[in-house]
């Protein structure tokens, strides 16, 4: 006998496009689409989620999403728990509804509705009630998944990938293929051809592939023998074992595990685990636009993408820093990478579905471009193994800040307000609204308050910036002082007499103080480098 016990309640809310990394739990999670479209990763398998979709988190299972559009989701977390001597009891319900379900929607918000109200509500008969509902709910996924199973499926694709899913999660299970094609409801021989299609390799080489790479993990990440590692992956024979893995590998466990001690593990932005060098040499790094981030901790990439570096400030800063690094396009020219002969790849969110041909190049690891400097620079000095030079840079960027801002308070007032627009071209303007890059500046503690206004219309989530009719520029342009941000390419004097032009310009506050300030778009640059010359030169910024 067991029992399913709901212990956590979790709405999730968002409002554009967004990401959600949720990590490795000792208990099951069970994630439900209530609106919106996500892509999912789960253990490195890729799929889409849309209203309706319910998906089984099994424990120490992470997963990575990204959030497309404007979407609402609930996370409830529950346990198994077994009686004495009946262990194991709750796996085949488990299996039942591991991985995805669809559920019509009405039926679905009869449950998670009532579920998810009250989340914090101690009272004993509304948990009890609770309770209930949520095993109504699991009641409903084992009915539909009993029912598509006696279904035969008519899209051989869609059948073939959720038995990818089913593997991921069984690998290590004594599997036919004859099991696999009745689970997917297809002929042998129709399942094999489709198989080879999405993947590439017959099943046998695919589980060996998924046990492998597992056993890799735990040679390099765990203290257990090579026979524990072996009985963990799904062999029995230990000789056996090591027979495939120098066959496919090149070299034994033993071996393997040796190497592995210059070697360090790290995850990346979409939480996979990557095995990477621990003292990496010849690096190449594929986004511009926060190179500076490297450059910043003493770290010249013999690789990189080099089309920002021609712009102001920059160019006459970096020559001598940048003069052996080559450029490798945008997007990335792989073959470029392969002459450099890296020993580190790090791709960043935009090139990251060339992972998998990076990876046969060199060691590669998928970084968050967009994440904030401090955060970024943190997850490199993971990567890089210089933790204490990281800590030790933002520590003093902090302190310069700070620094900064208290010999400039005779300058402003205590409460004096600032507002930050992007000038495009066409008259397009743009509030900007994030702290990144010259704004993380200007909104320190010490420093400029946004208008309440401001604070108001400013969203959580989404873009940096926010469209500004120029016919409406009196209710954005509304701080004390305004800054006005222009490509380098754009011609300021042109860009202030368009400026002068709109309706409303002359009564600004900021324009009658005589407070309006034009600068390159380049010092609101977001990388570490561009960030510290940016606080290097702000006093005389808008002096």
């Amino acid at each position: 006998m067991f029992s399913l016990v709901l212990t956590d309640v979790l709405t999730l809310t968002y409002g554009g496009e967004d990401s959600l990394e949720l990590g490795s739990s000792d208990d099951y999670r069970l994630l439900i689409v209530i609106q919106g479209r996500l892509s999912m990763q789960i253990q490195q398998f890729n799929s889409t989620a849309e209203p309706g979709t319910c998906t089984l988190l099994l424990p120490n299972h992470q997963c990575s999403l990204k959030v497309h559009i404007s979407s609402r989701l609930y996370l409830f977390t529950f346990n198994a728990i077994e009686q004495k001597g009946n262990r194991g009891a709750s796996d085949p319900l488990v299996r039942s509804i591991a991985g995805k379900t669809h559920l019509p929607l009405s039926n679905l918000l009869k449950w998670t509705e009532s579920i998810a109200d009250k989340p914090n509500e101690q009272d004993i008969v509304f948990q009890l009630q609770r309770q209930q509902h949520f095993l109504c709910l699991i009641t409903l996924l084992v009915e539909q998944r009993t029912h598509e199973e006696q279904q035969v499926c008519l899209d051989p694709k869609q059948s073939v990938e959720e038995t990818l899913q089913f593997l991921h999660n069984s690998y290590s299970m004594n599997v036919s293929v004859q099991q696999l094609a009745d689970r997917a409801h297809l002929p042998r021989w129709q399942y094999l051809r489709s198989f080879k299609q999405l993947t590439g390799c017959n099943p046998s080489s695919y589980i060996t592939h998924l046990r492998m790479e597992e056993a890799k993990r735990l040679l390099s990440s765990t203290n257990e023998r090579i026979w524990e590692v072996a009985n963990k992956v799904g062999y029995d024979d230990e000789q056996y074992f090591n027979r495939r893995f120098k066959q496919l590998m090149g070299i034994s466990p033993g071996q393997f595990t040796r190497i592995q001690n210059h070697q360090h593990q790290v995850t990346d932005w979409r939480g996979i685990t990557r095995l990477i060098p621990s003292s990496a040499k010849r690096i190449v790094y594929d986004d511009a636009s926060t190179l500076g981030d490297l450059l910043a901790l003493g770290i010249a990439p013999v690789g990189a993408s080099l089309r920002f570096c021609s712009s102001e400030p920059v160019i006459h800063q970096l020559e001598r820093t940048l003069e052996r690094t080559q450029d490798i396009g945008f997007p990335v020219n792989l073959e470029k990478v392969r002459e450099l002969n890296p020993d580190l790849v790090l791709l960043s969110r935009y090139g990251y579905e060339q992972c998998p041909q990076a990876s046969a190049i060199a060691p590669t690891v998928g970084l968050n471009e967009y994440a904030e400097m401090p955060s970024r620079l943190r997850k490199l000095g993971e990567i890089l193994g210089v933790h204490d030079i990281t800590k030790k840079w933002l520590e003093e960027y902090d302190s310069r800040c700070e620094k900064v801002w208290r010999d400039l308070q005779t300058r402003k007032s205590a409460q004096e307000t600032a507002v930050v627009l992007f000038y495009d071209s066409n008259r397009k303007l743009y509030l900007m609204h994030r702290n990144r890059g010259l704004l993380r500046i200007l909104y320190h503690p010490m420093g400029f308050k946004r208008d309440k206004h401001i604070q108001h219309i400013r969203p959580n989530h989404g873009n940096y910036y926010i469209h500004v009719d120029p016919n409406l520029l009196e209710q954005y342009a509304v701080g004390d002082r305004l800054f006005i941000l222009a490509r380098p390419s754009n011609n300021m004097p042109a860009v202030k007499k368009d400026l002068q032009s709109l309706p409303g310009w002359s009564t600004l506050p900021a324009v009658k103080n005589g407070s309006v300030h034009f600068l390159s778009s380049i010092w609101n640059s977001d990388d570490a480098w561009t960030s510290s010359y940016t606080l290097n030169h702000f006093t005389r910024l808008w002096s």
